[in-house]
């Protein structure tokens, strides 16, 4: 990592999880992927830290994962289809951004929030007048009080 400081610390681990993954990976896949970017990643990998056995990938790792898969193992019709997965992938991601971040959605909503706000704040109180025999009872509770 002091080699180069312009590498993240979080691509060097991404790269590191990779590095463990390929290491199980058959010998066969391993050597479809160029010796020089292998021995990039060997170089910028932490050596002092440990990938646990049952961890998640970073989306890192997941990105790199997918560029190696799509780039060096997979034969061109897996890269068309894996191609066609990712535009369906960036297209949903940019229709629920569309959805999520629409100024007019947007200026709808809060109106509406304003809008119930008020009616919440203008309603009528109901007023219930008390009974005849609630204000005889308070009557003669003041009139103990003051005595």
């Amino acid at each position: 990592m002091e080699k180069n400081k312009r590498i993240s610390k979080e691509y060097c681990l991404a790269v590191t999880e990779i590095l463990v993954i390929l290491e199980r990976f058959p010998k066969e896949l391993t050597e479809k992927i160029p010796m020089k970017l292998m021995n990039f990643f060997r170089q910028i990998k932490l050596e002092d830290y440990e990938v646990p056995e049952n961890t998640k990938l970073s989306n890192k790792a997941k990105a790199i994962l997918a560029m190696l898969y799509r780039n060096y193992l997979c034969s061109e019709t897996e890269k068309q289809e894996f191609d066609k997965k990712l535009l369906e992938n960036e297209q949903e991601y940019k229709k629920n951004l569309r959805e999520k971040y629409n100024p007019e959605n947007l200026f709808k909503t809060n109106i509406e929030i304003e809008e119930n706000q008020n009616m919440r704040q203008t309603e009528l109180i109901e007023y219930e007048k008390p009974k005849w025999y609630h204000k005889i009872f308070n009557k003669i509770l003041t009139f103990f009080r003051k005595s």
